[in-house]
């Protein structure tokens, strides 16, 4: 008369399925984030690699329009003309 004798065994399959879901969303959702951020990194590495360059070849550009500098040999090759312009 509505007395239990023995509790019934509770397979929680709803329970374990719900919790198996819940875990898959928030893994995809924490893969998502991850490769967001990978993706902005390399944005920004790639960014940053394109201004290395830029300034690199700038940098290359004002050297190629110094005009040579005259070596050793030539400063004193133009030392020893002006001494035998003066001594005569």
């Amino acid at each position: 008369e509505g007395v239990v004798v023995k509790e019934a065994v509770v397979v929680g399959i709803g329970t374990f399925l719900a919790t198996i879901v819940d875990f898959i969303l928030v893994a995809f959702i924490v893969f998502l984030i991850v490769k967001a951020f990978n993706k902005a990194r390399d944005i920004a590495e790639k960014k940053k690699r394109e201004e290395e360059a830029a300034k690199a070849a700038a940098e290359a550009a004002a050297k190629a329009e110094e005009p040579p500098k005259p070596t050793t040999e030539e400063l004193l090759a133009e030392i020893l003309a002006e001494l035998r312009k003066q001594n005569g």
